[in-house]
């Protein structure tokens, strides 16, 4: 049990390393949001954000929404 745990947390280690290594232009994202959200609603945008710029995690791409909502409210 002990060994796997020690292997869960190496994995996720690499893991977060590699998921740094990505690094995407935070306003071409918001960009993209915009045109997405003219024809989609919040839900879908954070889908496409996420499937377009994997391996970004649903937070950021939430928050990435909010902003271009934001920009396009006001």
């Amino acid at each position: 049990m002990l060994i796997l745990l020690l292997l869960n947390y190496i994995q996720a280690k690499e893991i977060r390393k590699l998921k740094a290594l990505f690094t995407y232009d935070q306003d071409k994202m918001v960009e993209d949001s915009k045109e997405y959200l003219m024809t989609m609603n919040e839900i879908q945008t954070i889908k496409k954000i996420r499937t377009q710029y994997y391996p970004i995690d649903l937070v950021q791409a939430k928050k990435i929404v909010d902003k271009a909502n934001s920009i396009i409210k006001s």
